[in-house]
């Protein structure tokens, strides 16, 4: 998005947004003054790799609200679908009944946005209303959290801390970052250690009791961290 200067410059204003991460999902919250229509909002989130938000379930509409800013509209991606009348997500299911304001939606608009400014004046959480796709209000993105091992090998942690976790498999891979890969894609791991004279790859999981892992010292070990600040 721009605008031109006096000099008729166009000045390009690139969105800055708070990130939040959830359940490996990534929710970034763009401030008031980054507002646009709909499909600006929906445009500047293909630009972060992300899309405009959905809402699954309740958990994930508390955890959103609480970095809500009060009296700020949120885009979210429902659209009314003409042949059934009914607001839909982009995977056909409808958002939870107990998301909408009361009276709401009432059919005034294409679009649905977070809302404190409708319904009860006594209500101060952020709701669903709908909305006209023309109008200028903030928004929030969501892509999935990029982790560390995808883009190369997580911070190295010292040989120690691998008491604290078991043992998932044991494989043979090319490198550490194939290691990383392979455990990212195959199993949820939250640890890996890499012996590079036998290209040993060790897959570990988060044990709530200090388990005891006896292996080669010669093993390099490597968190694997979710990261939302990655694009």
């Amino acid at each position: 998005m721009g605008h031109r200067d006096v000099f008729g410059t166009v000045k390009v204003v690139v969105a800055i947004l708070d990130w939040h991460e959830l359940n490996g999902i990534c929710y970034g919250f763009a401030s008031p003054a980054s507002a646009l229509n709909f499909n600006g909002a929906n445009s500047t989130c293909a630009g972060y790799n992300a899309v405009l938000l959905t809402v699954s379930d309740l958990e994930e509409h508390t955890f959103l609200t609480r970095f809500m800013d009060y009296d700020t509209d949120y885009w979210v991606d429902l659209e009314l679908n003409a042949a059934t009348g009914e607001y839909l997500w982009p995977d056909g299911t409808s958002p939870n009944s107990s998301l909408w304001y009361p009276n709401e939606p009432n059919f005034t608009g294409d679009r649905v946005r977070y809302t404190t400014s409708t319904g009860s004046a006594t209500q101060h959480t952020h709701l669903l209303a709908d909305i006209y796709s023309s109008r200028v209000r903030s928004y929030i993105c969501q892509r999935n959290a990029v982790r560390i091992g995808e883009t190369g090998i997580g911070k190295e942690t010292p040989h120690v801390s691998a008491s604290h976790y078991v043992q998932i498999t044991n494989i043979s891979t090319k490198s550490r970052l194939q290691c990383a890969k392979t455990c990212l894609q195959t199993f949820k791991c939250g640890l890996i250690g890499y012996l590079s004279s036998s290209s040993e790859c060790l897959m570990l999981q988060w044990a709530a009791n200090n388990a005891s892992l006896s292996v080669d010292p010669g093993f390099r070990f490597h968190t694997i961290e979710r990261d939302c600040s990655i694009s």
